[in-house]
């Protein structure tokens, strides 16, 4: 999708930030995340959840109860 006029939506993200979850990979989910919100698409509360779900499927408690502040930060 980088290579071609095709945008991804925070549906592809969502799924994207799933995978990473599933993969071990916690940096790589926060990194699809951030690329996310800098392609000016708004999180929801499924992206949300899927990044908490990341985290915690990585063993980082801390780190999803911060992204839950931070959603409800945000208003979602």
């Amino acid at each position: 999708m980088a290579m071609s006029p095709v945008k991804p939506s925070a549906v592809t993200y969502g799924i994207l930030i799933k995978s990473y979850g599933y993969a071990n990979q916690l940096d790589n989910a926060f990194n699809a995340f951030l690329q996310m919100k800098e392609n000016k698409l708004v999180p929801n509360d499924i992206t949300y959840g899927c990044l908490i779900d990341a985290c915690i499927k990585n063993g980082n408690l801390n780190r999803a109860l911060k992204v839950y502040y931070d959603m409800k930060k945000d208003g979602v």
